[in-house]
């Protein structure tokens, strides 16, 4: 008797780990950033999506709005008892073909799927696309993209390497002063203020920013440390974004003149360097440009007199990690923030980011659990 109980508490037990509740309709709206990675981990793209439910009575069907930034959904089933999401074969957009003036369907599919010679393939209409959902977000395994012949006839598949997907909520705000040519296309000049949210990853001395001018981007960021002062910049020559026709770079404005940058060459691109950081939660940089250095001439994108990126979550500061003394003395001021980037006035126990400032402007962060 004694052993059917245990059993059955065991029992009990493995099922409240394992099964969940349904994210909430506002939970489920916080999910806003699509990630693309290739399967050798390499970027592909970033999007902002509008994931919500198909229908509010009905948790187990969610559908991505804007899916892959092609203005169209993606609908997924959900098995909250295990908290995994698939998807089967979908038409999600469609794409003209020239060379037999035909529109063919563009399907999500697993990867799998689209090594198939046909999509009347038994094997075809099967496949699935995995993935797993929770608080922190949607994930996508291996899928790819085959445009399908609209007689079901044939498919090609559009992608080399088929990407793994993650949908996140955004944690930090970019804000940008723009800059635009004036009339006589002589100078840059003010423009307008933009704000819009992005999200970023931290690991070790490296920052990514994904959604850089709230494009398809993925910049990488390094800290660098001289004298206790922090900084953050960019490798000038790391592809940022790739659309069809051109490469886009990420750099230093070398001049607000036609003349400085008719002359502008990538030899002569110089990372972006924020200024020093004494503010554990914002990094600021100065004047920048999105480019792609063509041979003859080059396109410039956008242009910014300034850009600074306001986290959700302060940054663990010191030359090598968690708990470096930034400065000596007393602090004059320190807040507590939970994981989720909220300051706590009283915090309880759990485990927070203790941020410390000091008179000289510098910060220091460290986790503690209390």
């Amino acid at each position: 008797m004694k052993k059917s109980l245990l059993f059955a508490f065991a029992m009990c037990g493995a099922v409240a780990i394992n099964a969940m509740e349904p994210l909430s309709a506002e939970q489920l709206a916080k999910l806003t950033i699509q990630i693309n990675d290739f399967s050798d981990n390499s970027f592909a793209l970033s999007a902002t999506v509008g994931p919500e439910y198909a229908d509010e009575s009905n948790k187990t069907l969610i559908q991505i709005q804007n899916f892959n930034g092609e203005g169209l959904p993606l609908r997924m089933n959900v098995d909250w008892e295990n908290g995994t999401v698939s998807v089967s074969p979908y038409t999600f957009s469609s794409e003209f073909n020239e060379d037999d003036y035909m529109n063919y369907y563009l399907m999500v599919v697993s990867e799998e799927a689209a090594n198939l010679s046909s999509p009347m393939d038994d094997a075809f209409t099967k496949s699935t696309v995995t993935g797993t959902i929770s608080e922190s977000g949607i994930t996508l395994d291996s899928w790819n993209i085959v445009a399908v012949h609209p007689y079901f006839t044939s498919m090609t598949k559009k992608y080399d390497k088929p990407f793994t997907t993650k949908f996140i909520a955004p944690n930090a705000t970019m804000s940008q002063e723009r800059l635009d040519w004036d009339d006589d296309w002589e100078n840059l000049v003010y423009s307008y203020s933009q704000d819009f949210r992005v999200y970023t990853e931290v690991d070790g001395t490296a920052l990514t920013v994904y959604g850089w001018d709230d494009m398809e981007s993925c910049v990488k960021l390094t800290r660098k440390v001289d004298n206790g002062t922090f900084t953050y910049e960019n490798n000038p020559s790391d592809l940022i974004y790739a659309d069809k026709k051109r490469d886009w770079y990420l750099c230093a404005l070398p001049g607000t003149t036609w003349d400085d940058l008719e002359k502008f060459k990538s030899e002569s691109a110089t990372p972006l360097v924020s200024n020093p950081i004494t503010d554990s939660k914002v990094i600021t940089f100065n004047q920048w440009i999105i480019v792609n250095f063509g041979e003859s001439y080059n396109n410039e994108r956008s242009f910014g007199s300034s850009a600074k990126l306001t986290l959700d979550t302060p940054l663990q500061l010191g030359t090598s990690g968690i708990g470096e003394t930034v400065a000596s003395g007393a602090p004059v001021k320190v807040a507590y923030f939970n994981l989720n980037g909220i300051e706590t006035a009283e915090p309880a126990a759990g485990i927070f980011v203790k941020v410390s400032t000091y008179a000289d402007g510098s910060v220091k962060t460290e986790k503690v659990a209390l």
